[in-house]
């Protein structure tokens, strides 16, 4: 239930602080007063979408607080699926800054619009204008069944599995697609990997074959100069070790303690264990070192296979061909794979619409159920309500799947004797059509678990003795839940437990929208004023009298 509601720089309201009881609420206003504003304040603060043209003043942020009683059974498991601290008494404030950025606190902790709108389906529902006008679509009217049924969570949970299938069929249309678009390729991905498998690539080897080609072709020249470096070292008539020896050897016999003879002494030793170390190094690369043109052709041979098969797949190294040889052969077994899997999607979707079918015939057949018997309810409604030839007839006819099932829902009406029912959007008056939505309205209210409604003109096209069992219906509803009522009809007017009235205010800079409850005294002014208009006369006041001592 809403228990407050302050609305500040919205539309004409500059700041609004309102306060809402239980059972039936009237507003009445002048034409252009600016009640339609603030049912618009409270549709915002429940998720409608905000124009920049909203502002009252265009410098400062628009706020909309409203602050409700909860009782929905849905709504604790809501609040802690958003991890939102659930109060019984809960705020929940809209902040819109000039720019369009909007903020939204539930008990002072952020959270999404959708959470928001989640919420709000569980707190207020607003009848408008634009609400009547979706009574001709076909959907509104499928979802009106369903409403009157309690079948929202089967109809919820169709949808939500008619979602899941094409989200499936989405995942294998794209695999079939890059399977399709593999298999195209699997020749030529084949016959590269065939070819890159019999060449029997080794790791690194082009930088290998490189090295052993340098030096099987000067290996003549190598041989010559490693033999002639161990010649000269160790082997020659007067070897540079030997003599380096010599020296060392001379070095020890002087006795004297002189740091530069023993350092000379001590780095001729070094070098000549160093020319020796090399001696032996060239002699051991001698040994390994031979001619043999027939490994230097072969050797040649491959380097070339190599570099044909590095310039045909435009990569920079044998290596790189193992990585594409790698890539190639994960292709061709991912294909498999892939093959694979689109065939266990195809029966998953074929398993899942089945099921989808077998719910979706559920559904229909409850449905079907329920039109002989809301269609008699209507009736008697929309006859108590100043029609007594008025007829209603629920019509299905089946349609392709689709995430509402396979029913397409029509509500055929006739006003009169004699006139077949047709479809509401083509025989329905405006009075008809007000009547046809409160008698829906009275229907679910029950059913839904929102505590609070707000009819926005209900009484549209309607006046007499309808207009007093309108009023009746309301009072009815305002039994179980909270009505809050904008009208022009003093009979509905005269029907509030407490009256609100809307009212501009105008200074010398600007216009504002204010609002105060009525009085007895002043209830009986505003009704008689809206009897007889600007003209109060003895007997308006008498009737707006009566019309509060009915009540």
């Amino acid at each position: 239930m809403l228990t407050q509601l302050y609305i500040r720089n919205y539309i004409l309201i500059d700041e609004l602080h309102l306060s809402f009881s239980d059972g039936f609420t009237v507003i009445t206003g002048e034409t252009g007063a600016g009640k339609s504003v603030v049912i618009g304040a409270l549709a915002q603060l429940l998720g409608d979408r905000f124009d920049q043209k909203m502002f009252f003043d265009a410098q400062q942020k628009c706020v909309i607080e409203g602050t409700f009683q909860l009782n929905a059974p849905e709504l604790p498991a809501i609040f802690e699926k958003n991890d939102l601290d659930f109060l019984p008494q809960t705020i929940i404030r809209r902040e819109m800054a000039v720019g369009g950025r909007s903020r939204i606190f539930v008990n002072d902790t952020p959270v999404s619009a959708n959470c928001l709108k989640e919420i709000g389906r569980f707190l207020v529902d607003i009848h408008s204008q634009h609400e009547t006008l979706a009574l001709q679509n076909n959907l509104f009217q499928l979802n009106v069944v369903d409403r009157f049924g309690k079948l929202e969570t089967n109809a919820a949970r169709l949808e939500t599995h008619f979602y899941a299938i094409r989200q499936l069929k989405d995942s294998l249309s794209e695999k079939k697609s890059t399977l399709q678009q593999l298999l195209r390729e699997q020749e030529y991905r084949h016959f590269v990997v065939n070819e890159l498998e019999q060449c029997r690539i080794k790791p690194h080897e082009t930088q290998n074959l490189e090295q052993s080609l340098q030096l099987l072709s000067q290996s003549d020249s190598l041989l010559q100069w490693s033999e002639k470096i161990h010649f000269q070292l160790l082997s020659d008539e007067s070897p540079i070790v030997g003599n380096l020896e010599q020296l060392v050897s001379e070095s020890k016999k002087f006795h004297v303690d002189d740091e530069r003879i023993i350092s000379l002494g001590t780095r001729l030793n070094q070098c000549a264990i160093e020319l020796k170390d090399i001696a032996l190094e060239a002699e051991n690369l001698s040994s390994t070192l031979e001619s043999d043109p027939e490994q230097l052709e072969k050797s040649i041979q491959r380097l070339d296979v190599l570099n044909n098969l590095i310039f045909k797949y435009h990569v920079s190294s044998s290596d790189d061909l193992l990585t594409l040889l790698q890539q190639y052969q994960e292709t061709c077994y991912n294909s498999e794979t892939l093959a694979l899997e689109v065939q266990q999607l195809e029966h998953q979707i074929a398993d899942e619409e089945v099921k989808w079918n077998t719910e979706a015939k559920n559904l229909s057949e409850q449905r079907s159920a329920l039109f002989p018997v809301m269609a008699q309810q209507m009736t008697q409604l929309l006859q108590s309500l100043g029609m007594p030839e008025a007829q209603l007839i629920i019509k299905a006819q089946p349609i392709a799947p689709c995430e509402h099932g396979i029913d397409q829902i029509s509500f055929l009406f006739s006003a009169n004797r004699g006139i077949s029912p047709n479809e509401i959007k083509k025989v329905a008056s405006g009075g008809e059509m007000s009547r046809i939505m409160l008698s829906i309205k009275y229907l679910i209210s029950e059913s839904l678990p929102l505590s609070t409604f707000i009819f926005d003109e209900i009484d549209t096209g309607i006046s007499g003795s309808v207009a007093t069992k309108v009023s009746a219906m309301l009072q009815k509803i305002a039994e179980k839940k909270q009505i809050i009522t904008i009208t022009h009809l003093p009979s509905i007017a005269a029907c509030g437990k407490n009256h609100l009235y809307i009212y501009k205010t105008t200074n010398t800079t600007k216009t504002s929208i204010s609002a105060r409850y009525l009085n007895n005294q002043e209830r009986i002014t505003e009704i008689a004023q809206m009897i007889g208009g600007d003209k109060t006369e003895k007997s308006t006041i008498e009737t707006a009298k009566h019309l509060l001592q009915e009540q």
